[in-house]
């Protein structure tokens, strides 16, 4: 059977005074298999900025790192886009933004892993987050206070962002979902959100950025 229709919700920013961007997605659904599907019309832009701005604008992230807009997609059971994609710039000088200096370079991330109940497809999914600022301990890795606040602060962006779309005739929230398209497809709700102390690296970031070298004079060996 094909996976069931689905809203995927794409977030996107920048890097402050770099031409370098990022952005995350995520997919959403409903558990039961009778309700309707939600589509793009049912997601309350205010309460996506509101999630966006409670999750980013603190010490936990690089103050250069900003959110620009969130796109949304109606996924068909095909895995194709039906209509255009919902875009929503957010009004320059209220992005959500870090508030911490700049600590790693862009392409430093904060790896989250998605984990479903089955075994099999679409148990597993990640997204990467942008901007990280909590410094690494001696083991190189960041403390086990910050990760569990990093942990608590997406799980609660996660479930903002659920309760922000209202699907009609319905009384419960969508799920958070990972979607697998092996074989015939497979659709798991998320049962459990795991962030590691150990960061990860996106090196797509750094295709943006201008190189500059310093370069030594003639070496006299």
């Amino acid at each position: 059977m094909a996976v069931p229709h689905h809203l995927k919700i794409v977030f996107r920013g920048i890097f402050a005074t770099s031409p370098e961007e990022w952005s995350f997605s995520t997919k959403w659904d409903t558990d039961m298999s009778f309700e309707d599907d939600p589509n793009l019309s049912d997601i309350h832009a205010d309460q996506v900025l509101a999630a966006s701005t409670a999750l980013f604008n603190n010490s936990k992230w690089a103050g250069g790192m900003k959110m620009t807009e969130w796109r949304a997609y109606f996924i068909k059971s095909d895995g194709l886009m039906e209509g255009n994609p919902r875009q929503e710039l957010i009004t320059p000088g209220s992005e959500p933004q870090g508030s911490a200096g700049a600590r790693f370079p862009s392409q430093v991330s904060l790896c989250v892993t998605t984990e479903a109940a089955a075994r099999g497809p679409a148990r597993f999914g990640r997204f990467y987050l942008p901007g990280p600022a909590a410094a690494v301990q001696a083991d190189w890795r960041m403390s086990e206070a910050d990760c569990e606040a990093y942990l608590a602060s997406i799980v609660t962006f996660l479930k903002d962002v659920s309760d922000s779309i209202d699907v009609p005739g319905s009384t419960r929230s969508v799920d958070l979902v990972n979607i697998s398209g092996i074989g015939t497809g497979t659709m798991q709700t998320v049962k459990t959100v795991r962030v590691g102390r150990v960061y990860d690296t996106q090196r797509r970031r750094r295709s943006q950025l201008e190189e500059a070298y310093e370069v030594s004079g003639d070496i006299d060996w």
